[in-house]
């Protein structure tokens, strides 16, 4: 039998400082990204980190702000770290 745990929606200051400035995410960040291929459009690269990271699609809210923040900062390993910075990412037992 297998336990599915549910993490109520929390913001913790601190819990977000020690994510963004993690060496370790980061650094994994920066493997996922490579993951990805060089030619991949923002949009179909939104699209499979949000399947990959986050289990689930893009709404199309974070579709939008997720192709914005492309333009602005191109670099995707930041893209990724900002992913794997999301309360849905995260749980604590």
């Amino acid at each position: 039998m297998f336990a599915c745990y549910r993490r109520s929606e929390s913001i913790v200051p601190q819990q977000a400082l020690a994510m963004m400035n993690s060496q370790t995410a980061a650094a994994s960040a920066k493997q996922i990204a490579a993951v990805f291929e060089p030619n991949i459009s923002s949009k179909a690269l939104v699209r499979a980190a949000f399947s990959m990271i986050l289990a689930r699609p893009p709404a199309q809210a974070e579709l939008a702000e997720s192709l914005a923040y492309l333009k602005v900062q191109p670099k995707r390993e930041h893209f990724i770290h900002a992913l794997i910075n999301l309360n849905d990412f995260l749980m604590i037992r």
